[in-house]
């Protein structure tokens, strides 16, 4: 278990004057299996050109930080958390990560305008809110899962929102990100 800090010299401050600043991602209490599986997500992100905020990472042995779930993100004072609960098999953490940090891009990266005109595609009429727990209703959800299906590098079905049909999948990612999908495997939609 790690926590990174990152130290930067800053002009106006004086001769030699540091300021602690904090660093684009930290990591407390993953596995290696989840840093790894980490490491491969972010470098999607980086290939697709889909900027990442400042992320804390922090792995928990119960499910409770995660809402009885096995991820959650959340942010606060513009800094995104992602709290991954419990252990799993890797194959669930790469879509587990991908989509989480959906969620941080979307709030970071995401227009209303863009949020409103993928809404609308997708039927929903609400991004976010506590309390619902339907996914098919969320905005929010239906984002996550297709930026997931459009940056994994191996073939993926999106079973979680309704009409993932390859077509709606790819039409989405593009909506989002005004760009084709990084990958977008069309042979499991």
């Amino acid at each position: 278990m790690w926590t990174a800090m990152l130290v930067v010299l800053c002009s106006g401050g004086g001769v030699g004057a540091t300021e602690p600043v904090r660093p684009l991602h930290t990591i407390t209490g993953l596995s290696p299996q989840e840093e790894e599986v980490l490491a491969w997500a972010v470098s999607l992100f980086e290939e697709a050109d889909l900027h990442l905020p400042g992320i804390d990472f922090i792995g928990h042995d119960t499910m409770e930080a995660c809402r009885g779930g096995a991820g959650r993100h959340h942010a606060e004072r513009g800094r995104s958390t992602i709290d991954i609960c419990g252990d799993h098999p890797r194959k669930f953490d790469t879509v587990l990560f991908l989509h989480e940090m959906a969620h941080a891009w979307d709030r970071a990266a995401l227009t209303d305008a863009r949020r409103a005109a993928f809404a609308e595609m997708r039927g929903v009429t609400q991004w976010w809110q506590d309390g619902v727990h339907d996914w098919d209703e969320l905005g929010a959800e239906h984002a996550a899962e297709v930026v997931t299906w459009g940056l994994r590098d191996t073939p993926m079905q999106v079973i979680t929102i309704p009409d993932a049909d390859c077509d709606s999948l790819e039409a989405g990612y593009v909506a989002l990100t005004g760009r084709p999908p990084l990958h977008g495997y069309r042979d499991r939609c």
